[in-house]
C-alpha cells in the first residue's frame, strides 16, 4: 500500500468545490481535479511503488465513473486506499458530469491513438499490464529511421493539438 509519507501528502489534498479540472496526457491519459494532486511535479517525487499505486486508484476511478464494475481484487484496493486517506478528494468525486466523461474519453483516446502510432512498426514492442497500469518498452533500428521533417509534425505536436 501506499507510505507513509505519500500518505500524508495526499491527506493534505481535500476536495474543494472549486477545484479547477484539467488534463493530464502522462501518466494519467484522462482528466483530474487540482484538488486531487496540484502539483504535476509531486508525481516525479513520490517513491516508485507509490507512484504505481496512484496511477492505479485514478485508473480504478475512472472506470467506477464509467459504470464498469471492479474486480474483488480491485475493490479490495481501492476500500483500503480510500479508508487510509479518506479526505483525498479524488475519493470525493465518483461521478463524472457528460462534459467530464468527453473530456476523459477524448484524451484517453489521444494517447492511445499516440501511443499506437509511436510504436507501429517498431522492431520489438512489449506492453505488461499489471492491476490496470500498463508499461511499455520499445526498440527500433535507428538506421531504419528516416525523419520527414518537411512535410509531418512530430509526434508530441500531434498528441497535443490535435
Amino acid at each position: 500500500m501506499l507510505s507513509e509519507s505519500t500518505v500524508a501528502l495526499l491527506a493534505g489534498f481535500t476536495y474543494r468545490t472549486d477545484a479547477k479540472r484539467g488534463i493530464n496526457y502522462l501518466p494519467l491519459s484522462g482528466i483530474y481535479w487540482n484538488d486531487e494532486l496540484p502539483n504535476s511535479h509531486l508525481w516525479r517525487e513520490l517513491p516508485k511503488d507509490d507512484y504505481r499505486e496512484l496511477i492505479r486508484l485514478f485508473a480504478l476511478r475512472r472506470k467506477i465513473c464509467r459504470s464498469q464494475s471492479l474486480s474483488d481484487a480491485e475493490k479490495q484496493f481501492w476500500d483500503i486506499a480510500r479508508s487510509t486517506v479518506p479526505d483525498w478528494a479524488l475519493f470525493s468525486r465518483t461521478t463524472f458530469s457528460e462534459a467530464d466523461r468527453k473530456v476523459d474519453a477524448m484524451v484517453y483516446r489521444c494517447v492511445t491513438d499516440a501511443m499506437d502510432e509511436f510504436l507501429a512498426g517498431q522492431e520489438k514492442v512489449s506492453i505488461r499490464e499489471k492491476d490496470g497500469v500498463q508499461t511499455h518498452s520499445v526498440s527500433w533500428k535507428v538506421s531504419a529511421m528516416q525523419p520527414d521533417t518537411e512535410t509531418r509534425k512530430s509526434w508530441w505536436k500531434r498528441l497535443f493539438h490535435k
